[in-house]
């Protein structure tokens, strides 16, 4: 989808809020956003549910104090729109980076656009042509090669064994393989934006050697993380940052598990629009009345400069910040400073 882009510093429109310029408010950068998902441009499954409010969104996201925002690349075709959105996206006090990868769970369709074919997930597994996929991941790294200031991590790439009727298991594996082989190879010196679902000892066992030989230094982050004590421990082994969001802090085994992630590999993100913190959410209760200050309402609704209910944004940073500052019993200052470095480190950027 093509997206047109308004500068946020035309948009007139949009209501500026004074009680968010406080110098002691908590800065933010939110390492995972997909601003290319049409629910931002008013599209639900596919019809106009209301007008654009792609500019409100990033408002309210710099009112709530985010500074930064990597946009999350999942297959070629939108790994070259992130590059697109974060490039002709220009505001005071708010940057756009993208990362750019292939999703476990796009691994067939990438495939196939690839090649021509039209594989079916529920198809026999059969042959897979591998120079068509190191043809797809080429393609990827030259995008990244040719956006150095934009393109600051290689993924969302890794193994998903919970939506096996997106992608088999085997090309999901081929296109990891690949990716981890061909990525290494390039020469970037990027960090690795990771997904892990219900695969934990493959996903492990891939990873693992590249990281113990040194192949990629800048390390990388386990997106999303939504998974055990032992899983975590094994991540923090191999000095992975841990990315925590809504969907991270539903039960209380999540919110045991978070607890004990160290603060020095916290990473906060949103997944927006996805991976909201719900009132169905154990994570919940430990928002203690904490809301965001804007109307919501349901998209057909739609009112100017309201959220929309069900539909995540990155101004819910703040209140995945809160959850984990009240898990880790810290101030929520004291764990966004932490964490605002942890991210400007992981990114390779200066604050």
């Amino acid at each position: 989808m093509s997206l047109r882009l308004l500068r946020l510093s035309r948009v007139s429109n949009v209501v500026r809020r004074s009680y968010t310029t406080s110098r002691n408010h908590p800065m933010f950068i939110d390492i995972a956003v997909n601003l290319s998902d049409p629910q931002f441009q008013g599209i639900y499954h596919g019809k106009q549910g209301h007008e654009s409010d792609f500019n409100a969104v990033l408002e309210r996201a710099k009112e709530q104090k985010l500074t930064k925002i990597l946009v999350t690349g999942t297959d070629l075709s939108e790994t070259k729109e992130s590059v697109k959105i974060c490039n002709d996206f220009h505001c005071d006090y708010l940057e756009l980076y993208c990362t750019g990868g292939i999703h476990p769970c796009s691994a067939l369709a990438e495939y196939n656009a690839q090649t021509g074919g039209k594989q079916k997930a529920t198809e026999a597994e059969g042959d897979y042509d591998i120079n068509a996929i190191g043809s797809r991941i080429q393609d990827l790294l030259e995008v990244a090669r040719s956006n150095p200031k934009t393109l600051l991590a290689l993924g969302e790439f890794g193994l998903d064994y919970d939506r096996l009727h997106f992608s088999p298991e085997k090309i999901q594996k081929l296109f990891f393989e690949q990716q981890l082989k061909l990525f290494a190879e390039s020469g970037l010196d990027l960090p690795l934006f990771l997904h892990s679902r219900a695969a934990h000892k493959d996903f492990c066992d891939m990873l693992y050697p590249y990281l113990k030989a040194g192949k990629f230094p800048r390390g990388g982050v386990v997106h999303s993380f939504t998974g055990t004590l032992d899983e975590l421990q094994d991540h923090v082994k191999m000095g992975l940052y841990i990315g925590i969001n809504g969907c991270s802090l539903k039960t209380k085994e999540n919110l045991d598990v978070a607890k004990e992630i160290p603060l020095e590999l916290l990473l906060l993100e949103t997944d927006a629009p996805w991976c909201e913190i719900r009132p169905s959410h154990e994570s919940h209760k430990l928002l203690q009345g904490h809301k965001l200050p804007y109307e919501s309402k349901k998209k057909e609704k739609f009112v100017e400069n309201s959220m929309i209910k069900g539909r995540c944004e990155p101004a819910n940073i703040v209140l995945v910040a809160k959850v984990m500052a009240e898990l880790k019993g810290v101030p929520l200052e004291e764990l966004t400073k932490v964490v605002y470095e942890n991210s400007l480190k992981f990114l390779n950027l200066e604050k």
